[in-house]
């Protein structure tokens, strides 16, 4: 992406940037971000659009949805291993937010995977992934 014509106002150039494979965290040679140059120039959709790249659908599922909902997006081909701006995979950020492990392995790819034993708990209303209970209430009734 050049960055002199986009500093130079053209910022509907962010959208073909992107598409191109830039990075929406990208800076020009004096530190300053692409969604800055947006905000100095007024440009909301160019913004908008910047903000979205930071998460995926699956990302988002795989912090706050159901074990439906992540297994639909993964249907639908959602890819396990899209990383969003400083390079974490929705499985990174499930485990981030200490999900259950039958969420974690939904979202393992490559070489990641989840003790078998621990998804059987979680599947039968145990605790997390790592073991803290998290899911569950003080009164140690599951939320799901």
């Amino acid at each position: 992406m050049t960055f002199s014509r986009f500093t130079d106002g053209r910022t509907d150039l962010i959208f073909d940037g992107l598409a191109e494979g830039h990075q929406a965290s990208a800076s020009d040679a004096d530190g300053v971000s692409l969604i800055r140059w947006c905000d100095y120039y007024g440009d909301v959709s160019a913004i908008r659009f910047l903000l979205s790249q930071e998460e995926t659908a699956l990302h988002r599922a795989g912090v706050f949805g159901s074990r439906q909902a992540v297994q639909m997006l993964l249907d639908a081909l959602a890819n396990k291993e899209a990383k969003v701006q400083h390079g974490d995979s929705a499985l990174g950020w499930a485990s981030w937010y200490m999900r259950p492990a039958y969420i974690l392995e939904l979202l393992c790819y490559g070489d990641f995977h989840v003790n078998p034993a621990a998804v059987a708990r979680s599947l039968d209303g145990g605790t997390h992934a790592l073991g803290n209970g998290m899911d569950r209430a003080l009164d140690g009734v599951p939320r799901f």
